[in-house]
């Protein structure tokens, strides 16, 4: 239907513009006064005027033409990246899924209107991938950071790496809702000067994770476990520790004004 409208209105357009082309300097200039050459020279005059004006307005409603069909365009390619990338999550390839989280956060950065729907689908994909990954083996002792978690428990996967790689450094925009990583085995983690404010990481297992400098002011960490991890010059403010497990937890220069660290266990 378009396309069948689309040269009735072309030609609509191009009588009116004839019309007063022809018409409207007729009506522009007064012959009274003038002799007949000098009432054509000014009507020549005017005509000229009205073909101007209308170049000029036609000029403008191209380029106003050509914007939209741009931004039509560029919306219509960052559809067809998200929808990709979000079928890449669920590739059985290791390499496909950290490639289609890699896009998700490319599409982030260029669009703000996806900004919260992408933290929303890359924090569900570690909520669904990063799941309890057994309990160390009797007697092992807890390694200290920097290191691997403690024996028996298998290393975090490559792509819930990613992924917290992703939320970490996320452009700093304003969000409605807090990230959410409630429950997740995070063990060994590395998100040094990671952006986790306000997180709400309820139970989740931290130990041995590299949280340097991370910011989580105002994070819900209550029931976590955060045992040997690297907190040192981490923004703890206004975050809720209770009763969690902080053992060899190196807290040095962390900021902890008014967090809440109600029955947390520490060692000293």
């Amino acid at each position: 239907m378009r396309n069948v409208w689309r040269p009735i209105l072309i030609i609509l357009v191009s009588a009116f513009a004839m019309a007063l082309v022809v018409l409207l300097p007729l009506q522009m200039v007064q012959r009274e006064g003038l002799n007949p050459e000098q009432w054509a020279s000014h009507v020549g005059t005017a005509r000229t005027a009205v073909v101007q004006s209308l170049a000029g307005i036609g000029l403008l409603g191209g380029l106003f033409y050509a914007g939209s069909t741009l931004r039509l365009n560029r919306e219509g390619q960052i559809t067809d990246r998200f929808g990709s990338a979000v079928e890449h999550l669920g590739a059985q390839a290791l390499e496909t899924r950290i490639g289609g989280l890699y896009a998700l956060e490319r599409i982030m950065r260029d669009s703000r209107a996806d900004h919260e729907p992408i933290v929303e689908i890359v924090s569900a994909f570690v909520r669904e991938h990063a799941t309890f990954r057994g309990e160390p083996e009797p007697g092992a002792n807890p390694s200290t950071f920097p290191g691997p978690p403690t024996p028996g428990v298998a290393p975090l996967r490559a792509d819930i790496q990613a992924a917290i790689t992703i939320l970490g450094r996320r452009p700093r925009r304003k969000e409605l809702g807090r990230l959410d990583l409630r429950g997740v085995d995070l063990r060994g983690v590395r998100a040094h000067a990671a952006n986790l404010r306000n997180a709400v990481l309820l139970e989740a297992r931290l130990d041995h994770a590299d949280l340097g400098k991370a910011e989580l002011a105002g994070a819900r960490l209550r029931k976590g476990s955060l045992r040997s991890a690297w907190l040192r010059a981490a923004d703890l403010r206004n975050s809720s520790l209770r009763h969690v497990d902080l053992r060899g937890a190196n807290l040095s220069e962390a900021r902890l004004q008014d967090a809440d660290l109600t029955h947390a266990e520490t060692d000293g």
